[in-house]
């Protein structure tokens, strides 16, 4: 694995620190796989573990809190850090970096992660903290209709949007006016209900409104869409 030399500049050391000290930051993290990490600590091995990369943070639990004190951020090891504090050991092995932008914390954690596949929407959700411009501007586009990312599919409420990756495609076909057209037509379609089969729902919608959306009455398709229904649209798609 190839880091980029800036942030190479910033490795620190290598050493053992105190688990009470690692915290995971959730502004680009994955959700912590538990059947994983509680299968690592039945199968525990030290020589197989490696050390987690971390982020020296210097004043402050997280970026923006007032309490006073350094904390290391995990960029790599969430489910190692969690399987150490199963089995009740109080150090672990950490590769220390120090004095990292929030940018090149994001874009360590992506170069680290890549090489073991992470989800789409792990990757987009790093991308849009470190304010991609891709990603940041899918995200503009999303928030300004009312709607929300939820990347890690937290819930099960309406205006919530879990397909990052067909958010991306809209994007790439018809730029931010595309996503917000699609948003805005759905919400009139289905204002208080969960959008199920998101990503084909999504992709149908869109790429009728940009294909033919100027030829067609956008009104009689909503109202044929509302008396059909999610389901049964899905069926007939």
């Amino acid at each position: 694995l190839e880091i980029p030399a800036d942030i190479e500049r910033q490795l620190l050391s290598t050493e053992v620190l105190p688990v009470s000290q690692l915290v995971i930051d959730d502004n680009f993290q994955r959700n912590l796989n538990f059947t994983r990490a509680n299968r690592m600590a039945k199968e525990w091995n030290w020589l197989a573990c490696g050390p987690l990369i971390v982020s020296l943070r210097q004043g402050g639990v997280m970026r923006g809190a007032g309490k006073v004190r350094n904390v290391y951020s995990v960029l790599d090891g969430q489910q190692r850090l969690h399987a150490i504090k199963l089995l009740g050991f109080k150090e672990a092995p950490c590769r220390i970096y120090i004095d990292l932008t929030e940018k090149q914390e994001a874009e360590l954690f992506e170069l680290l992660n890549n090489a073991k596949q992470p989800t789409f929407n792990a990757l987009f959700k790093s991308r849009v903290y470190r304010n991609e411009d891709e990603a940041g501007a899918i995200a503009a586009a999303v928030r300004s209709v009312g709607w929300e990312l939820d990347p890690e599919r937290r819930h099960k409420t309406a205006r919530h949007i879990q397909t990052m990756q067909e958010l991306e495609r809209m994007f790439r076909l018809g730029k931010s006016a595309l996503i917000m057209d699609t948003l805005r037509f759905v919400h009139e379609v289905w204002p208080n209900e969960i959008l199920g089969h998101q990503a084909m729902i999504l992709a149908g919608v869109s790429r009728f409104i940009h294909y033919y959306g100027s030829e067609v009455e956008l009104k009689q398709m909503k109202d044929k869409m509302i008396r059909i229904g999610q389901v049964k649209m899905v069926q007939q798609a």
